[in-house]
């Protein structure tokens, strides 16, 4: 379950972010990370987009913990300040994730 859901996010949340209420003013990057879920959203050149295999390596903001904790992040069923959740970078992006990349 926790594979196919990462799939349906990496292509849908980009496609539903062209409707996003906002978008980032400049470029940035946000990973999402689990045992085995490894997701990669970068905005540039106005638009969203979901490089595969991700690389957080350029990430300002990266979301770790278990799978299905991640997942629930990435759908905005748990916010940024769950316990569940390790946060590295620029913590005030989490905040602004489902702003950005609406969703399921």
């Amino acid at each position: 379950m926790v594979a196919s859901t990462e799939s349906v996010l990496r292509v849908f949340l980009p496609v539903l972010a062209a409707s996003a209420p906002e978008a980032p003013e400049a470029e940035v990057t946000v990973a999402l990370q689990g045992p085995s879920v490894a997701l990669t959203f970068r905005h540039r050149a106005g638009q969203w987009e979901a490089p595969e295999p991700a690389d957080r390596s350029q990430a300002a903001l990266t979301v770790e913990g278990d799978d299905s904790s991640v997942i629930l992040f990435a759908l905005g069923r748990i916010g940024p300040d769950d316990g569940r959740l390790t946060l590295s970078g620029d913590t005030t992006l989490a905040g602004r994730f489902k702003s950005w990349l609406p969703g399921p």
